[in-house]
């Protein structure tokens, strides 16, 4: 397995991004208007500027698990290494990846490694199904989520 797979699959199962994570820079990033990666003592946090609710939710921050940020700490010099065009992740040939990309992507490899292709938005609708379990779940993951309204959130757990 390589390790931009083991990167993208812990991503989506721990965070329920959309296919931001296609536009997460790691070079030449500014600060209140690209996605990117903070790093501090305890490891990183994503912070998101640039993704579908930013007119009404604003900036989001995620908080990256251990697990990630061993993984990050490994992968994020390789990528400066080999690429110039300064995003976390790379297609085959070495070009950025982009949201469409990605999305292929991840369909690709849930289904070499799970037997059934997932893509984000499935990814998604099964988190907010296992969180909205009560209330302060769903506030939770309408948060983690990122969208503006709970009924929103709510309407992702009944499908």
């Amino acid at each position: 397995m390589k390790i931009q797979d083991v990167l993208v699959l812990l991503f989506f199962c721990e965070i329920p991004l959309r296919n931001e994570l296609a536009n997460v820079k790691i070079n030449n990033v500014v600060k209140n208007q690209d996605n990117h990666f903070k790093q501090n003592k305890s490891g990183y946090t994503l912070i998101l500027n640039d993704h579908k609710t930013v007119k009404r939710v604003g900036s989001r921050a995620h908080k990256i698990s251990k697990s990630i940020a061993r993984v990050l700490n490994k992968f994020i010099p390789m990528v400066r290494k080999v690429t110039k065009h300064g995003y976390l992740l790379t297609t085959t040939r070495g070009n950025r990846m982009t949201m469409n990309a990605l999305s292929k992507y991840l369909v690709k490899i849930t289904k070499v490694h799970f037997g059934t292709g997932f893509s984000s938005q499935i990814i998604r609708i099964l988190f907010a199904k296992s969180k909205v379990e009560g209330l302060k779940l769903a506030k939770e993951a309408q948060e983690s989520l990122g969208h503006a309204s709970l009924e929103t959130t709510l309407s992702y757990a009944k499908k």
